[in-house]
């Protein structure tokens, strides 16, 4: 058997929506004797067993987790796992279209040690009616109703739009058959959902200066060779909870000189799922403090600043450039001010969780008075640090470039 794709879904508690993804990787335009799919089962105590008997697939291979071992754990296992040269992340609430395998491999013939991401081209999608949905998703689920029960009520076979009461509902309820899901219905009824579409504008598809570009390499749906993966190793399997495991693994794969490439033409669907944004961003916090840790650069301590003022990915990197600038122009000078201003950086997601926990609002100023107040103590021992510092800061500000990174600093500086 010569595989020559390996694609490893990763699942947790969504079976209708995996039954979905797997249905649409079944239609594929590429011969799918040389793809094997690898369905990592992330210990669901939903009916996702029932995935094991899946037949639509010629290499299929269920494996379930005796306990869940979050993203990165699961995303490992599937590695392991792996026969091809390609390998495809892939959500297990990812619909994708029939030419997505073809065009993935287009990719990976013309170009070595890759990431091909599919961002931009991204589309939000209910498939399902789950009664845990958010705030946000039930305004968008509302939407998304009127439009089918406008235009295409037809379609719907298991109940009249009109008798759906989803806050009654007590278990996932789907709203189509897999047939249902031709490629016309996916584009007419999904809304775009594009992530770093800012980004992309201003740097290009291979986003040319731009000094984050691992932060585009989210798993839910990306391709890469053996190849690159064998130059970094697995994913680490310290993060938990939700975000920072593929960031830290696209770090390391940035490090290794493997590049990033936004593919607009590869169109997915995200299939809604329920969901807490408030854990998310504890998990979110947390998760980013080990990522800090791991690589204490100004290229990951950067992430915090939009803790700490305004700031979208695009002031990001202006201000790592221009911290970066001067640190390659002045490798010898305003050394106390660099490190204050990393620290900083570095500090602000442990204070965050800290002023969250102990129910304190956690507002730019107030997180930034608090910074200020635990990153200096006025004893004895600080005080020529303190002059020294000073002393740079304002030597610093009559440089005649770094508007950017003065802005910010003065926004966190004691002085």
């Amino acid at each position: 058997m010569n595989i020559e794709v390996s694609i490893i879904v990763i699942s947790y508690n969504i079976y209708h929506q995996a039954l979905f993804t797997l249905n649409s990787i079944s239609k594929q335009s590429f011969d799918l004797s040389k793809v094997e799919v690898i369905f990592v089962d992330n210990a669901s105590s939903d009916e996702s067993s029932n995935i094991r008997d899946f037949k639509l697939l010629p290499n299929f291979k269920y494996i379930k987790c005796k306990k869940n071992l979050d993203r990165a754990g699961a995303k490992n296992i599937g590695l392991e796992e792996a026969k091809g040269s390609i390998l495809i992340f892939l959500n297990g609430e990812m619909i994708v279209e029939p030419d997505f395998i073809e065009k993935h491999v287009n990719y990976h013939n013309e170009k070595r040690n890759v990431v091909v991401c599919t961002n931009t081209s991204q589309k939000e999608i209910f498939t399902v009616i789950e009664p845990n949905f958010n705030e946000e998703q039930l305004t968008k689920l509302d939407f998304s109703l009127k439009k089918l029960g406008n235009e295409i009520r037809t379609l719907i076979p298991y109940k009249e739009l009109v008798e759906i009461e989803h806050s009654d509902l007590s278990s996932p309820t789907p709203l189509f058959h897999s047939e249902d899901l031709t490629l016309d219905f996916l584009r007419y009824y999904a809304y775009s959902a594009p992530y770093f579409t800012d980004v992309v504008s201003k740097h290009g598809l291979q986003l040319e200066d731009f000094h984050l570009p691992w932060i585009i390499c989210v798993t839910r749906c990306i391709s890469i060779t053996r190849e690159s993966i064998d130059l970094v190793g697995l994913f680490n399997e310290n993060f938990s909870g939700w975000g920072s495991e593929d960031s830290e693994f696209a770090y390391r794969l940035y490090k290794s000189s493997v590049r990033f490439i936004e593919a607009p033409e590869i169109s997915v669907y995200h299939q809604e799922h329920s969901f807490s944004p408030e854990n998310r961003e504890s998990e979110r916090m947390e998760n980013l403090i080990k990522f800090q840790n791991l690589h204490p650069d100004p290229d990951v301590a950067i992430l915090s600043l939009p803790l700490l003022q305004n700031a979208n990915l695009l002031l990001l990197n202006a201000t790592l450039k221009e911290y970066k600038n001067l640190c390659l122009y002045h490798p010898e000078h305003f050394n106390h001010l660099k490190r204050y201003y990393l620290s900083a950086l570095q500090k602000a997601p442990q204070l965050f969780l800290l002023m969250k926990k102990n129910s304190l609002p956690v507002k730019n100023k107030n997180l930034i008075n608090n910074l200020k107040k635990d990153l200096w103590k006025s004893d004895d021992s600080n005080k020529s640090i303190y002059k020294q510092l000073v002393k740079e800061y304002k030597l610093f500000t009559k440089l005649p470039n770094y508007p950017l990174l003065k802005k910010s600093m003065k926004n966190i500086l004691i002085f």
